[in-house]
Formats: C-alpha cells, structure tokens, sequence
C-alpha cells in the first residue's frame, strides 16, 4: 500500500535540514515533476548524493539520515509517497502518517505558479 503526497516545492537557496524519520513503517519515493536539472539541486541519503531530475525516481529509506538542498535559481517541485512496509500493529502506521503530516508542512511552500488568495 501506499499514500500519496501533493507535489512539494523546495524553493531556490531551500535547504531542508538534516533529519530522520525515526518510525521504519514506510519508504519515501520522490518523482521529479519540475526541478532544475542539475547537480546543485539534490537530496543527501546516508551520505550518498541524488540530484533530481525531471520524470526521475528515487526510493530511499527515511530512517537514514538525510538532507536536502537547492542551489540553483529555479523551484524544484516533486511528488512523492509513502510506500508501506510491512507491518503488524496497523495502529502503528496511522499514528505515524498523523504525525509526519504537520511536520512535512514545515518544508513546503506553494510553486510561484499555483494562485494564491488575496
């Protein structure tokens, strides 16, 4: 099972600070949707460096520790989902999605694009 996320933004200069998802319930997959192109827009996974792409996947484990920045001049917009583990305590997974929704707020603001009320 899994559970789709809107597209986030993450805005030129953005950085999401290091950070973990304590809770092994889900991976986290992103699609590239509108991004730079470029190597100076990227995700950091344990370490390990994925520059996202228009129409390009990736799946990592949220458990790790990871990082985000966005160099460039240009919005860099994705989808992304939570893919289920498998797991025992259903209660367990709900409590997790309650929980990670407040807080993935905290790194998004709209595309320049999308209207905005005045």
């Amino acid at each position: 099972m899994y559970y789709w996320r809107v597209g986030t933004a993450l805005p030129p200069g953005g950085v999401l600070t290091l950070h973990r998802d304590p809770y092994a319930g889900s991976l986290r997959y992103h699609l590239g949707l509108v991004t730079p192109n470029d190597d100076n827009c990227a995700i950091i996974v344990d370490g390990q460096r994925y520059s996202w792409r228009d129409g390009e996947e990736v799946v990592f484990d949220e458990t790790y520790l990871h990082w985000a920045e966005n160099k460039t001049d240009k919005d860099r917009i994705i989808l992304f989902c939570d893919i289920e583990r498998p797991i025992r305590r259903r209660s367990s997974l709900r409590l997790h999605f309650a929980s990670a929704s407040p807080c993935l707020c905290k790194a998004e603001r709209p595309p320049a694009w999308l209207p905005t009320a005045s």
